[in-house]
Formats: C-alpha cells, structure tokens, sequence
C-alpha cells in the first residue's frame, strides 16, 4: 500500500490529468474552420482553472530580416537582445487590447531600457523545447517592483502578475500563451505554471492551425483579413457561391481568393487545403516570408 504522502501526490495526478482531459475535450469540440474559437474557449478555462483574469495569445516568429510594419528603429530590440524573434499576431480575451498598440508601447520601453526579464526568458529553449514560466522565476520581489515592465507596461494594463507558456511549432515558429491577474493580486504558484505548461503543449494541432490561418506557417505571405475569412469558409461544408452569400461578395470574387489562398499554401485546390489543416502531406515546416 502506498504511504498517505505518496498517496496524495497519485491523486493530485490523477485529478490534473482529468482536468486537461476535459480541458482538451471542450476544445477538440470546435470545427477546424474555428481555430480562434478554440483559443478563446481554452484561455478562458486555462484562466478559471488558474484563478487568473485575462489570457492572450501571442504569435512568434524568429526573423532574418524586419519586418515591413516595425520600424527601423526598434531593430536593435528585435535582432540583438530577441535574437530575432518578432511578434506576429496575437489574440485577447480583453476586448480593448489592440495588437499593434500592445506591441508599440512594448517595444519603446524595451528600446529605452532594454528586454523585460519575462521577455528575456523565452529565449531559453526558443523553437526547441515546451517550457513555463512565472515572474518569480525571473525576478525578485523588489526587482519586479523597481522594472519599467511593471510599472510602466503591465501596471497600464492593471496586471499584476504574469505566467508565460511557450509551445514551438518549429525552430523558428513558436505559439505563446500570457496568463494574467490583476494588480494587488496573489503570485501564481509552481503548480499552476506547471500545469500551464502541460496544457499549452497538450494542443499541439490547435497552435499549428492558429498559424496557418492567418499565413504565418507554411504559406508565402500572411493571409489579408478577407483571405482569412475565405480560409475558414473555405474549412466549412459550404460550396463557393454560399461562402459568397455569407461574405456578402461576388462567387467570382470568392473564387479569386481562393485560388490565390491555393496559390499561397502550394496545394491543388480545396481538398488540398483542408488535407494541409488536417495534417496532411503538404509541407508546413517553414513560417512564411514576412519582409
């Protein structure tokens, strides 16, 4: 028989393993043509689960090259100090958060005063291994305190404390989740990093298919918003002349970005596109070319 300790240790596992069950069943139940509905749906059960109060999901690509919508001057903060590694896209559960306004504001403080020690820690295995981290793991009490991320960048959001997740897609493509609570609040504890860190790497189709349907991964450039639109309809049952009925477009029309939405992904029409969301053969290993 096992001792009352180990014996509490097996049912912490055994009621951690069936919370990320129905935590993965509640998201499998989404269409593949709704990838953000997932997303949305798991950072809003991730943050019950973890007594947070906001989610996000950032996009990650490591980049040769700036990208057109950042500016010159912030190459130093991307190339030198983030070896690269340039944010992408992103999605909110707060509704007011705007990405490029998000980011801007991120990097004029980091160009000013250099990566926040929360950045800092996701070049440590970036694009090779699942890791989790909170800022107690990158900072003292009175170094959170005292650093512009708090005072300046998070406090102006109301956060208070913060719990990273990272999930590589590949060497150059990585999927983020930022769990948050408001100021004032109690520090995240070891067991909900961990088991945000078992959850984000637990959905490893879900990341991929965030990435596909915005361009980012395995196409030649990033999708316009009407490209994305006719992706996910594209994802669905409906023929052409129905999507255009729903987008409120011409069929010819619809059938114009679709056959440029083929074009892009490199695949032989519809089937071949959902065979690539689905995992099929058509390669998906690079993240697209965003100069």
């Amino acid at each position: 028989m096992l001792d009352p300790e180990h014996e509490c240790c097996l049912d912490g596992a055994r009621h951690e393993q069936a919370t990320l069950n129905s935590l993965w069943a509640e998201v499998a139940w989404f269409p593949v043509s709704d990838s953000t509905g997932a997303l949305r749906c798991f950072l809003a059960k991730v943050c019950a689960l973890v007594g947070a109060t906001d989610g996000s999901w950032l996009a990650l690509s490591r980049r040769s090259k700036m990208p057109r919508d950042i500016s010159a001057e912030h190459y130093q903060t991307i190339f030198t100090e983030m070896g690269g590694w340039t944010p992408m896209a992103a999605e909110y559960l707060n509704p007011e958060k705007v990405f490029k306004r998000v980011i801007d504001r991120w990097l004029m403080y980091a160009r000013k005063h250099g990566v926040d020690p929360m950045s800092r820690a996701m070049l440590d295995g970036a694009g090779k291994l699942p890791r989790a981290w909170m800022r107690h793991d990158v900072a003292t009490d009175d170094e959170w305190r005292d650093h512009w991320i708090s005072r300046k960048y998070l406090g102006f959001y109301g956060v208070g404390e913060r719990l990273v997740a990272m999930a590589p897609l590949n060497e150059d493509t990585e999927s983020c989740i930022i769990i948050d609570r408001p100021v004032g609040s109690a520090p995240f504890t070891e067991e909900q990093r961990d088991f945000l860190r078992l959850a984000v790497a637990s959905i490893p189709s879900v990341h991929r298919r965030l990435f596909l349907e915005r361009g980012l991964l395995g196409a030649s450039s990033a999708l316009s918003r009407r490209e994305m639109d006719t992706y996910r309809w594209l994802l669905t049952e409906l023929s052409e002349s129905e999507v255009a009925d729903r987008m409120k477009l011409s069929t010819h029309t619809v059938h114009d970005y679709a056959r440029h939405l083929y074009k892009k992904f490199g695949v032989k029409g519809r089937i071949g596109l959902m065979a690539l969301v689905l995992g099929g053969d058509s390669p998906v290993d690079g993240s697209v070319g965003l100069g």
